[in-house]
């Protein structure tokens, strides 16, 4: 009992593995040059083509979550799977599109009760006339001025 009140409990004090890099930027990894010396001597840095390069892979991931954007392995992997996805969805993006328009356009000339027109037929009198509307031009016309679209119809079919 005595030697507890003289000499108190020292409180426990957090111990970390590298104290040296308390405040340093290369502990939380976010560093992107790292210089080796040698007792007080600059030494040679190493990797640098490599480091710049995963870098640059770093910066295209850096969105990523998780492991996708923190190891080396997994950020090449990613960053290839993203560009194919990206070249593959632009040829599926415009498809979409094309799609839509050639959807509204059928629904704004069947949804006339006056004349039927199908969307076939319009086409290709279109292209028989050489009229230079294409689908997204048509498609605007039909959703913002349908009358028009009408009056474009008739002048086609007509003659």
């Amino acid at each position: 009992m005595k030697q507890l009140i003289r000499n108190t409990r020292q409180p426990i004090r957090n111990v970390t593995k590298s104290p040296a890099l308390r405040g340093c930027p290369q502990r939380r990894g976010t560093c992107t040059r790292v210089y080796v010396r040698l007792n007080g001597i600059r030494g040679i840095k190493r990797g640098y083509i490599a480091r710049k390069r995963r870098t640059k892979i770093r910066l295209f991931v850096s969105s990523f979550r998780g492991a996708h954007s923190r190891l080396t392995r997994t950020i090449t992997q990613q960053k290839m799977k993203a560009l194919v996805s990206a070249h593959r969805d632009r040829d599926r993006k415009k498809r979409d599109f094309r799609g839509l328009w050639i959807s509204r356009i059928n629904a704004v000339i069947r949804g006339n009760k006056k004349v039927s027109y199908i969307y076939s037929n319009l086409i290709h009198s279109l292209y028989t006339r050489q009229l230079l509307l294409n689908r997204k031009i048509v498609a605007q016309i039909a959703i913002l001025k349908e009358n028009c679209l009408f009056m474009i119809a008739n002048n086609i079919i007509k003659t």
